[in-house]
C-alpha cells in the first residue's frame, strides 16, 4: 500500500531522475559530428559534446588522438583534445601528447611533461586536469607555472601553484610572485609581493 511518505519519495525521485535524464547517459561505438568515438555523450545543460575517439581525428588544424579524450563545442568546434601528432604555430611547436584547448584569444594546453619554451620550462602535468600554460594566437608563451623559481626581466619569480607567471607578448614579464626582495625600476617589493611590469619593464 502506498502511504503519504511513498508517494514523496517516489515524486522527489522521479524529479531527479527528469532534471538528471540524458546528462550521464553514454553511447558506445557511435558516430556523431562525422567524429568516430568509443564513447560519447552530449551535455544537455551546455550542448557539450565529450567523448573518446575511435580513431585520430583533424579539428580545426589540430589532429586530436584516437583513445584520448575530446570535448566539442555545441556547433561542433575544438573545446580540448590531446594532440596527436605536433602542432606547430608561428613561434612555437606543441609537441604530441600535449592537451590542448583552443579559446578565442590564444590557446591554453597542459604538457605531458615539463616543456623547454621560448628560454623558459612550463610544468607538465601529465594529463587534462593539470599544471597549464597559455599562449597568445602566435604561439608567444602568455603564462605558465615554473617548475623552480625563475628569473624573468631581472626578477627572480616564485615557483608556486598558486600564481603563475604572465609575460607580455614580447616576451617581458607581466606579473608573477616575487622569489626574493628587490627593486623594479625604483619600487621596492619584498619577497611575496606581486609584481607588476609594463611591456618596457617599467614597475606598475
Amino acid at each position: 500500500m502506498w502511504t503519504i511518505r511513498t508517494v514523496r519519495r517516489y515524486a522527489v525521485t522521479a524529479a531527479l531522475a527528469a532534471a538528471t535524464g540524458g546528462c550521464f547517459e553514454w553511447e558506445a561505438n557511435v558516430v556523431r559530428g562525422s567524429y568516430a568515438f568509443s564513447k560519447y555523450r552530449s551535455e544537455s545543460s551546455s550542448g557539450l559534446h565529450i567523448g573518446i575517439l575511435a580513431q585520430n581525428a583533424t579539428v580545426n588544424g589540430f589532429t586530436c588522438r584516437k583513445g584520448g579524450w575530446a570535448h566539442f563545442n555545441p556547433d561542433w568546434s575544438l573545446r580540448a583534445c590531446f594532440l596527436a601528432e605536433p602542432f606547430q604555430t608561428e613561434h612555437f611547436e606543441f609537441p604530441a601528447g600535449t592537451w590542448v584547448m583552443p579559446r578565442t584569444d590564444g590557446l591554453i594546453v597542459a604538457f605531458a611533461h615539463d616543456e623547454a619554451c621560448q628560454g623558459f620550462v612550463c610544468s607538465g602535468s601529465g594529463g587534462a586536469k593539470g599544471t597549464q600554460a597559455s599562449f597568445y594566437p602566435n604561439g608567444r608563451l602568455k603564462s605558465f607555472y615554473p617548475p623552480k623559481d625563475t628569473m624573468v626581466s631581472g626578477i627572480l619569480c616564485a615557483a608556486t601553484s598558486l600564481v603563475d607567471i604572465r609575460l607580455h607578448e614580447n616576451g617581458k614579464l607581466k606579473e608573477c610572485r616575487a622569489a626574493s626582495a628587490g627593486n623594479a625600476d625604483g619600487i621596492d617589493y619584498a619577497a611575496g609581493a606581486l609584481v607588476r611590469l609594463d611591456e618596457s619593464d617599467h614597475g606598475q
